[in-house]
């Protein structure tokens, strides 16, 4: 086989590596949104409740009324119930998780879309692409070693994202 042919070969495929590394990339960087978003939501839930309850418990003091003993009891719950959830789920902790991974990966993508031009300028041998390529997919593989899960809704939102044209692969010969 001729070294324009495996040039060729390999350069399909270092594309078809590259395209994803762009797509799980994006998707958790989508899942990184979606536990900041539940996050944020949290937070601000427990704030407002708390909020409620402490109103409740001065209030509680003048009356004696059946409603806000109701209310108060009902709101410390919800409370309780959020606080429960807060703490057995680290919803900044996983977006964290993601954030890490998705900046690992676009580290990654940077290297593969480089690797891809350096190729096409005709700067290594067929020797060096194996090297490089190889090099490139234990990369890959590290960072998917310690990768969090991704979950559907990330992988709804990346290919929303994909579909409206916010990134797209069409700088890929193969679609």
């Amino acid at each position: 086989m001729d070294t324009d042919s495996q040039i060729k070969i390999y350069y399909e495929q270092i594309e078809f590596c590259y395209g994803n590394v762009e797509w799980t990339h994006k998707i958790h960087e989508k899942a990184a949104d979606i536990y900041t978003c539940i996050n944020t939501w949290i937070r601000w839930f427990q704030l407002l409740l708390s909020f409620f309850v402490s109103a409740d418990v001065v209030s509680q003091m003048n009356t004696e009324s059946p409603v806000i003993h109701w209310y108060l009891v009902v709101c410390s719950l919800l409370l309780m119930l959020v606080n429960t959830i807060s703490k057995g789920f680290d919803f900044g902790g996983l977006a964290n998780k993601h954030i890490i991974t998705a900046n690992s990966l676009w580290g990654l993508r940077e290297e593969y879309r480089s690797f891809k031009n350096d190729i096409l300028a005709g700067i290594y041998t067929i020797d060096e692409i194996r090297a490089r390529r190889d090099e490139l997919q234990n990369a890959v593989q590290e960072v998917y070693k310690t990768a969090p899960r991704t979950f559907g809704r990330a992988y709804k939102k990346a290919k929303s994202d994909f579909e409206s044209g916010n990134v797209t692969f069409n700088h890929l010969s193969e679609k």
